[in-house]
């Protein structure tokens, strides 16, 4: 097991580090999966995305930095959000919405940015405040910063119904991917960003164009058949 972790963080098995690269490679690849029951437009998707907030963002926030927290927090809130929003939707099936589609607006894109642009300052933190972020050689982690901003943004984007959020989504993973596949990056890192990408390729084309139809449960009228059929027989045989 010593091994196997320290082959997928580059790090010593029980580091600090290769804690943070193992947190966040399964906050990752839990997004993936509810990027993927969200395409399907599945509520599970939601808890999945939720799960993956805490795994990973949380969880590294309370143990080793609570400044963490200031982009940890709006990310759970927008899985909260989304969860609530889609609650709104008619059922379908057992876990299934029948969230509408909204299409692409020039109003809608506007939003996204400036979401965007909010979570990329708390995900800097004190590097924004205290002017590190701005210094030379810090373009990488700002340009990093930005793209985790934007999966984010891409999660609120999908609890509106916008269905180019998980392009979006998929963009951004590549990107980090293009990132760091220069800087020898962890193979669970790199693993992580990459099942996200997919997992927001799979959504998008789950994803209906068409609101999907509720369906009322047929078992009522399935039962009331047969007891009418029973009637019937109960009937005839008294006749």
């Amino acid at each position: 097991m010593t091994e196997i972790i320290q082959n997928l963080t580059n790090q010593e098995a029980g580091s600090e580090t290769a804690t943070i690269v193992m947190l966040n490679a399964l906050a990752y690849v839990l997004m993936a999966v509810g990027a993927w029951l969200l395409g399907r437009r599945n509520d599970l998707g939601w808890w999945a995305y939720m799960l993956g907030v805490f795994a990973g963002p949380i969880v590294t926030a309370l143990l080793y930095g609570y400044e963490g927290l200031l982009s940890a927090i709006p990310a759970m809130l927008i899985g909260v959000f989304g969860l609530w929003k889609w609650s709104k939707s008619a059922m379908v099936g057992r876990f299934g919405r029948a969230v509408p589609t909204r299409a692409l607006k020039v109003r809608s894109v506007v939003t996204f940015v400036i979401l965007v642009i909010v979570l990329t300052a708390l995900n800097l933190g004190p590097m924004l405040t205290s002017g590190f972020a701005f210094s030379s050689g810090a373009e990488i982690i700002l340009i990093n910063m930005a793209l985790m901003g934007i999966i984010t943004a891409s999660f609120a984007g999908i609890a509106f119904g916008q269905r180019w959020s998980f392009i979006a989504l998929a963009l951004a993973a590549a990107g980090v991917v293009a990132l760091v596949v220069a800087n020898d990056p962890a193979l669970a890192t790199l693993g992580a960003y990459v099942f996200l990408a997919l997992g927001a390729i799979v959504g998008w084309f789950s994803w209906r164009t068409t609101e999907p139809i509720a369906v009322p449960n047929a078992e009522p009228t399935a039962g009331r058949a047969a007891s009418e059929t029973a009637t019937e027989e109960v009937t005839d045989s008294k006749n």
